[in-house]
């Protein structure tokens, strides 16, 4: 059954609405505290219904474990508030909510798998830019000041710092998903903004309670509400297609344009610029934690370039590639054809050996277009080209060099040899159709232009005996190829 496309916008506006007017209740009341539970579990609902019509359950159900974590962390706190009246740090409510992250993050990023054909490599390889310039602000505002309270125990500092360091996690996995290639989906978009919210209100918290200590705040409750519930709607929301380019997989298809470009270059400025804060304020500079972030910033960004100039290489040959290619028949054309023919006679004047060219010519193909049109036209060509192609070896060299008119190039073949081959594919000419041929034998000494003029001049013979049979050239030209042509 199809996901009504509908339910996930009714459920998002009405959780929305309900954080909202949550806030309106007293924050110090039972009933609030009940509101804010009902709210985060109408999320887990929510996604509980959609994981099971999503073709990707597994990494849906990773979401769902998380969140159920950080809802369980909820009911938790709550007891700790309400029931209990204490305020406990760290408590069993931080064992559930930190595991809930990196579940999180693992289940999108499993989402994102295999829909980017050839862009995950420079996706991940952005959003660990990203992430890493963070992680540099992060130690310095938020986890070096916890980390050197030697007011607070250890596992006080730990989990103080832990949080800081899923905000990294999310970061990463946000810049992930805002760098997939083809496009974002509503549920794509429903799944991003649930981690801002979270990462926001965490961040929003980390700062009042290292400035005026923790208190509630109305912002981080909201925000908190907001992720499950914009949660809930990716889940109810249509599942995205399997997004991919149209372009070769192999080639990392991602361009730095947009405000992608300018992210990066913010992300790999920020351990410089964290070094000249410290600087103007004269604080103690966090040498170690600044130099392997920039270090690894480096690194990163050396990779992206490398990847980037591995995407221009790869599209270069590919031009080059449909440069030398035929784009009807795929057999190389004419400007291939005389690079390998002089490749081959260069190769035969060192090794020795007979080398046949032979000039072919469809026999009436104006008229078979005439009568059939210009498509039928192409189709046959197309198979002829196929047709022959499978009657050769692999040294040989078959080309169009023309409208309906091809070459042929068969090195260490004498000129018997070389009438056999053109008989046998006289006789694999599909749909009964003919053509006209003339074949030399290299003397070993004139050009590859002067050979061709001579078979293609035992083409013409042919064509002017009556067409559908093969002429052999002169064996040795007593006139240049100008000569000839004039």
């Amino acid at each position: 059954m199809e996901p009504d496309g509908r339910a996930w916008r009714i459920y998002l506006v009405a959780g929305l609405t309900f954080a909202a007017a949550h806030l309106l209740l007293p924050s110090n009341r039972p009933a609030s505290s009940f509101a804010f539970l009902a709210i985060a579990v109408s999320g887990l609902v929510a996604m509980v219904v959609g994981v099971r019509r999503r073709a990707r359950a597994e990494a849906w159900t990773l979401v769902l474990v998380g969140a159920s974590l950080m809802v369980a962390g909820d009911v938790l706190w709550i007891w700790y508030d309400v029931v209990a009246d204490v305020d406990p740090f760290p408590s069993l409510a931080d064992a559930l909510y930190l595991p809930g992250y990196p579940l999180i993050a693992m289940g999108l990023l499993r989402m994102l798998r295999g829909r980017d054909r050839g862009s995950e490599r420079p996706g991940l390889i952005d959003a660990t830019i990203i992430a890493t310039g963070c992680g540099v602000l992060a130690w310095v505002f938020l986890i070096a000041p916890y980390a050197r309270d030697t007011d607070l125990m250890l596992v006080e500092r730990a989990v103080s710092s832990a949080y800081p360091l899923m905000g990294i996690l999310l970061v990463a996995v946000v810049s992930r998903l805002g760098f997939t290639h083809g496009g974002l989906h509503a549920s794509d978009i429903l799944v991003g903004l649930s981690l801002i919210a979270l990462l926001i209100a965490d961040i929003y918290l980390g700062v009042i309670e290292l400035t005026v200590g923790y208190e509630w705040h109305a912002v981080p409750e909201f925000l908190w509400l907001a992720m499950y519930v914009l949660l809930g709607a990716a889940a109810l929301a249509p599942e995205p297609e399997t997004v991919g380019s149209d372009d070769d997989p192999a080639v990392e298809n991602v361009r730095l344009r947009g405000i992608r470009l300018p992210l990066l270059l913010l992300a790999s400025l920020m351990a410089p610029g964290v070094l000249a804060w410290h600087a103007v304020q004269g604080r103690n500079i966090d040498l170690f934690v600044i130099a392997v972030g920039s270090a690894l910033l480096f690194l990163l960004v050396v990779a992206r370039i490398l990847g980037l100039v591995h995407q221009v290489e790869a599209k270069a040959a590919e031009v080059a590639l449909l440069a030398a290619a035929d784009p009807l028949t795929g057999l190389p054309n004419r400007r291939r054809w005389d690079d390998e023919i002089e490749r081959l006679l260069a190769l035969a004047t060192r090794a020795g050996g007979p080398v046949c060219v032979a000039m072919m010519d469809l026999d009436h193909f104006k008229r078979f277009n005439d009568a059939h049109g210009h498509y039928a036209g192409d189709l046959l060509l197309r198979d002829c080209a196929e047709a022959w192609y499978t009657q050769l070896r692999a040294t040989d060299i078959l080309a169009r060099v023309g409208g309906d008119e091809f070459a042929l190039a068969l090195p260490n073949c004498p000129l018997d040899r070389a009438e056999a081959v053109l008989k046998r594919l006289r006789t694999a000419t599909p749909r009964d159709e003919t053509f006209s041929s003339g074949v030399a034998l290299w003397n070993g000494e004139e050009s590859a232009r002067d050979l061709q003029v001579r078979a293609d001049m035992a083409l013409y013979t042919a064509k002017a005996e009556g067409r559908d049979r093969m002429v052999r050239a002169h064996e040795a030209a007593t006139q240049s190829g100008d000569a000839i042509a004039r």
